[in-house]
């Protein structure tokens, strides 16, 4: 897990993305395993990086949307598999039930 050294300025959050590449480059990683991954982390990280590259002079949006090519999201599995749990108007399951 990957924390912000800072406030939300583009500069932190530039370096928060640059970290999180950097590690993943230093292993080999063949997925991106997620629980809640489609609904909230690729939905932020992606909204984030396309505004980098929109404000910023950066190239993060491209290696986040690859970093989601190979992306897992655990929480559709969980919802597939426990889906007369699910109430009316979730889409997964609430994290102390997963």
């Amino acid at each position: 897990m990957l924390f912000r050294r800072g406030g939300w300025g583009d500069t932190y959050t530039i370096n928060l993305f640059e970290r999180l590449f950097e590690w993943c480059e230093e292993r080999p990683i063949d997925r991106l395993l997620t629980y809640n991954g489609a609904w909230f982390d690729g939905k932020h990280l992606r909204t984030r990086a396309a505004a980098l590259d929109a404000t910023a002079d950066t190239a993060v949006r491209d290696r986040t949307e690859a970093l989601f090519e190979s992306h897992i999201d655990v929480a559709l599995a969980a919802a597939d598999e426990y889906a007369a749990e699910l109430w009316d108007d979730q889409h997964i399951l609430p994290d102390w039930k997963a």
